[in-house]
């Protein structure tokens, strides 16, 4: 686990992280998605761009989520995070920002092959998954939302 750890970060596809850092550093309201397991995940890094003085939501219900999504204007970014990439209620919301037309959807996902990945503007796959256990893979998609958030605003 430790291995797959210290992995994470150099596993991530550099494009797609830098692609995503400068979408993120030039957004007004960064709306974070996270539920099942990936919810606590959601909220602390919005909590990280508001602690760096950035506007960001994390909103804890499916139904605020995907109202939320819905109502975003560019240059906005939708940050969904999802170990599987398949939670239902996180792609109503990424579908729902989709659908605006003027929102922009990073996508953090343990599965290159995910409806979240394929949905997102910007998909980034993280290491994880089988036959790596639950906490590794949290843990490898943490540091990952982590980075990306801090990277958008300087570190």
């Amino acid at each position: 686990m430790s291995e797959g750890l210290r992995n994470t970060l150099g596993a991530l596809d550099p494009v797609a992280v830098g692609r995503a850092v400068r979408l993120l550093a030039a957004a007004d309201v960064v709306l974070v998605l996270g539920n099942g397991q990936s919810a606590p995940l959601a909220a602390a890094s919005a909590a990280l761009f508001l602690q760096a003085g950035r506007r960001s939501e994390a909103p804890a219900d499916a139904f605020v989520q995907k109202l939320t999504a819905g109502r975003l204007l560019r240059p906005n970014v939708v940050l969904a995070v999802s170990c599987s990439g398949q939670n239902p209620s996180t792609l109503e919301a990424v579908e729902a920002a989709r659908a605006t037309g003027t929102a922009s959807v990073v996508g953090l996902s343990c599965r290159a092959e995910s409806a979240l990945i394929e949905s997102s503007d910007i998909g980034i796959v993280v290491p994880g998954g089988e036959p790596v256990s639950v906490l590794a893979t949290l843990v490898s998609l943490q540091i990952a939302s982590f980075s990306l958030t801090t990277e958008s605003f300087g570190g």
